[in-house]
């Protein structure tokens, strides 16, 4: 049960809604940088599980291969759990850029209207001159 890319733009939709244009770039890096520190700890606990636990010796502990396997089952985690946030981090970049494209073009259609009402002035004032 994981999160979709369809169900992922829908979040990032409503976020835009919700937060705005300005301030979506600053959530977006911010949980890029969350995201981030996730994925070291994903690291870190997947170097532990990978370099073993330092166990106390105990004459009866039972080192069968059931014990190793869970160590499998860990390290397997460990790596899925980096590989999705990795495929999230993606997800967020892309989101990222098209919020940079969006502004862009909010930006360029702001510049155009501006423009076009100055050239409906410029007529105005040409008919009254007239």
């Amino acid at each position: 049960m994981g999160l979709g890319a369809g169900e992922l733009a829908l979040i990032l939709v409503i976020a835009y809604v919700v937060v705005g244009p300005e301030d979506m770039v600053k959530l977006a890096r911010t949980l890029a940088r969350t995201l981030r520190q996730l994925r070291k700890l994903t690291v870190d606990l997947h170097e532990d599980a990978v370099g073993g636990i330092n166990l106390p010796s105990v004459p009866d502990l039972d080192l069968t291969p059931d014990t190793t396997g869970r160590k499998d089952i860990i390290k397997d985690a460990a790596g899925s759990v980096a590989s999705d946030l990795d495929v999230v981090l993606k997800e967020i970049q892309k989101a990222e850029e098209q919020l940079r494209e969006n502004q862009k073009a909010e930006e360029q259609l702001r510049e155009k209207r501006t423009e076009e009402r100055l050239r409906e002035k410029r007529t105005e004032e040409r008919l009254r001159e007239k």
